[in-house]
């Protein structure tokens, strides 16, 4: 529950501090993105790419360490569990990232505030 709280903490932060408006390439991103972490990276969310690339490093540690017998019993259920989380982020990371790039050029409200003279 803690490391589950701690990645959502870290989302969280990393779409707070990502602040720039540089316009993105989606196909771009959505090509590095196959990389966990790449495509986030690419648009400018480090922290971000950075929690998409350990966590998904994790949850392949964990699918490997259940696919072993401990004892002569594989813990099927557990090992499952973690390959859902895995595909579950990598679809999210190549979802994440084109979306990202798509709205990196729609004008955030600060831009608009200053352009009309308010």
């Amino acid at each position: 529950m803690i490391k589950v709280l701690s990645i959502s903490v870290l989302f969280f932060l990393s779409t707070i501090l990502a602040g720039d408006t540089v316009k993105r390439d989606p196909d771009t991103a959505k090509k590095l993105s196959f990389f966990p972490g790449a495509g986030q990276i690419y648009n400018g969310d480090y922290l971000k790419g950075l929690a998409l690339f350990f966590s998904e490093a994790y949850s392949i540690y964990q699918v490997s360490k259940f696919s072993k017998p401990l004892d002569g019993i594989v813990n099927v259920g557990k090992r499952n569990t973690f390959i859902w989380w895995a595909i579950g982020i990598y679809v999210y990371g190549i979802i994440d990232a084109h979306v990202d790039s798509e709205l990196s050029s729609f004008p955030d409200k600060n831009s608009l505030l200053d352009d009309s003279g308010e």
